[in-house]
């Protein structure tokens, strides 16, 4: 017989694996015989290896026999071991061969040792053509069926052992892996042992039924997939589809109905208050006639003015989720200004002093209203959650990249409790319970800047007030008509 046999001898004492290789010369296999002398070697043999036999002695030095065989069938159900030692005993040895062993030969009594091989390496072949066999008819039968490159999902076939026999073009194409025939599906997707899904593998095997699956796996960024593991006599099958898209339409479906259950609650609550407080001052007017009436405009004007920035907020909200196409140049200064103009009337601006603190000439290209809102909430809450009884600074930078523009606001007003920092752009968050406030104000600028690919986060080092970062894409040069491109140019 001229196929090569490889034989792994796990041994730690030289002259023993000398009477050992001796014997397995003189067998009529062609057999080429290893040594390893510890655990870790045995596992990197048992992954880099084509083995045929194990031939383990029973006690070692921080390993035995026993444990080298719980290793073995961990990922080699079939493949032949089998125990050599002087010390082992009757009740050892039992115990070894109903775990897994496929014989034990005393040190005193080798002369049973080659023939003992040579059996196990004739029912091991035997078992190995079968298995060929096998696979080489799932391989022609799947090869030339159309049904299996016709279907769109990942589809591709595993045999007993988790070797794959089958992998379609689709397949090919999401995981951009090639020459995956005749690998352990372990060693082909690693990841899928740590997270689980090689054990539905296995329970689909041993149950013989179907199982569902969907996990995530990583092809440059991370994507989600579902599907199903069919098992069949000789392994089994996979139909696999690619579903991130589904996935975080479906989370962010979930989180629009959450958001929009509660912005229906707080819509009740925000504007029932005040429809309740006008409602009794016209009933306190009508049966007191003679009722303060600077008081009662007084009154009246407080609780208008909530109706109105309820419903300012509100509108803010439907702009945002609405999104926009309407870019525009602007003067950054001028823009700012102007938003700063419009806020004067505001309770408490007279305690704040804000600063420009950058070049009057830059410019940016995106969306008006939702710079503007983004800005116009900012300075909001910056003069809302003011020092009340001084002078509080606002300071606005400006800086310019390749990409966008870079912003910086600063206040040294109330600041923010570090304990809720992770939470503050939540819909109808208060990081202050006594606030009269919406909760809406960082929501809504969260929400405009992610319109237009801009980001904002806290500062959580500043200690002297408030501080936020937030960067604004710079413009999208592809939608400017031709004149608007020469002009930009230039003006560059």
């Amino acid at each position: 017989m001229n196929d090569q046999i490889n034989i792994l001898c796990i041994e730690d004492d030289e002259s023993d694996y000398t009477l050992v290789a001796r014997i397995l010369d003189k067998s009529r296999f062609n057999i080429v015989h290893k040594r390893i002398q510890s655990e870790n070697d045995f596992r990197h043999a048992l992954e880099q290896a084509n083995l045929d036999l194990v031939i383990c002695d029973h006690t070692m030095p921080g390993f035995n026999s026993l444990k080298a065989l719980e290793i073995l069938r961990e990922v080699h159900q079939d493949l032949p071991f089998i125990i050599v030692s002087g010390t082992i005993g009757e009740e050892v040895a039992v115990d070894a061969m109903l775990q897994g062993a496929d014989d034990y030969i005393l040190k005193d009594n080798m002369k049973r040792l080659l023939s003992a091989v040579e059996r196990e390496v004739e029912k091991f072949q035997l078992k190995k053509a079968q298995r060929q066999d096998k696979k080489r008819l799932i391989i022609s039968e799947l090869k030339y069926s159309f049904l299996a490159e016709s279907i769109q999902e990942v589809f591709f076939a595993f045999d007993a052992d988790l070797i794959l026999t089958y992998w379609n073009q689709t397949a090919k194409s999401i995981f951009k892996i090639e020459n995956v025939i005749g690998r352990h599906i372990r060693e082909v997707f690693p990841s899928w042992y740590h997270n689980g899904v090689i054990d539905l593998f296995l329970e689909a095997l041993e149950l013989n039924i179907s199982k569902p699956v969907a996990f995530n796996h990583k092809l440059g960024r991370m994507e989600f997939f579902k599907g199903d593991i069919f098992p069949s006599m000789d392994g089994g099958t996979v139909l696999l589809r690619m579903v991130t898209e589904e996935k975080q339409n479906a989370e962010e479906m979930m989180k629009l109905n959450t958001e929009l259950e509660t912005l229906l609650y707080r819509i009740s609550h925000d504007l029932k208050g005040p429809v309740a407080s006008v409602m009794g001052l016209l009933n306190l007017l009508q049966k007191d006639p003679d009722f303060d009436l600077k008081k009662f405009i007084y009154m009246m004007s407080t609780n208008m003015k909530r109706l109105d920035q309820t419903l300012v907020r509100l509108l803010n909200i439907t702009k945002v989720k609405a999104g926009s196409e309407n870019l525009a140049r602007m003067n950054v200064f001028s823009e700012l200004q102007e938003i700063i103009d419009a806020l004067v009337f505001l309770e408490g601006f007279e305690n704040i002093k804000i600063k420009l603190d950058l070049d009057k000439s830059l410019e940016i290209y995106c969306d008006p209203s939702i710079f503007s809102c983004v800005w116009q909430n900012l300075l909001e809450n910056a003069i809302k959650y003011r020092q009340v009884g001084r002078v509080n600074q606002v300071t606005i930078q400006a800086s310019e990249n390749k990409t966008g523009l870079s912003f910086c606001i600063t206040d040294t007003g109330q600041g923010i409790d570090p304990l809720v920092h992770r939470n503050i752009f939540d819909m109808f968050f208060r990081g202050n319970e006594e606030s009269d406030g919406s909760g809406l104000g960082l929501y809504i600028v969260k929400n405009a800047l992610n319109k237009i690919n801009g980001t904002i986060r806290i500062d959580k080092s500043y200690s002297k007030g408030a501080k936020f970062h937030i960067y604004i894409p710079q413009f999208i040069k592809s939608k400017m008509n031709e004149d608007e491109k020469q002009l930009y140019d230039y003006r560059r």
